[in-house]
């Protein structure tokens, strides 16, 4: 059922193309890397390539990167966290398969089981992952770079 309702998703991804890369073009996002131990909270969208992304999203207009990155934490995994507990890891442009946005890293460490609870429509699949089993081929490259920026307080220079 997961791989057809993926197929379906890339299908509609596919199809709102147009509408996404003007989204995308003029569209601030957020991103949160959740740590607990030596795991992170990643997840898989309905409309994704399969590979483990990490929460977040656009922002609202006016809206705050904090406060969008809690909004979309809430509405994406139904987590939610103090902003005591986030820090922001960095701000940065992203481009990609014709995408492009300005999107700031958050980084937020918790402890013990964090409910979850999946956005219906948008997110597929959410795990915690040890940080040392994602690669290159199964998670997007902004988490490589956000989990590489948490481990050695460095963030490079280039997104691979």
């Amino acid at each position: 059922m997961k791989r057809i309702t993926r197929k379906a998703g890339a299908i509609v991804y596919w199809l709102g193309w147009p509408f996404f890369l003007v989204y995308f073009l003029f569209g601030q996002r957020t991103r949160v890397l959740l740590v607990r131990g030596d795991e992170v909270l990643v997840v898989s969208g309905l409309l994704s390539d399969g590979r483990w992304s990490m929460p977040g999203g656009g922002l609202h207009r006016g809206e705050n990167p904090l406060t969008g990155m809690l909004r979309e934490l809430q509405e994406e995994v139904g987590a939610t966290i103090p902003e005591e507990q986030v820090k922001t890891l960095y701000t940065r442009a992203y481009a990609s398969h014709g995408h492009r946005y300005v999107y700031t890293q958050f980084l937020a460490e918790v402890e013990g089981d964090l409910p979850l609870k999946l956005q219906k429509y948008e997110i597929a699949e959410a795990a915690w992952v040890h940080y040392s089993k994602l690669n290159r081929t199964n998670a997007r490259s902004d988490v490589l770079l956000a989990i590489q920026a948490w481990r050695t307080g460095h963030v490079p220079e280039h997104q691979g």
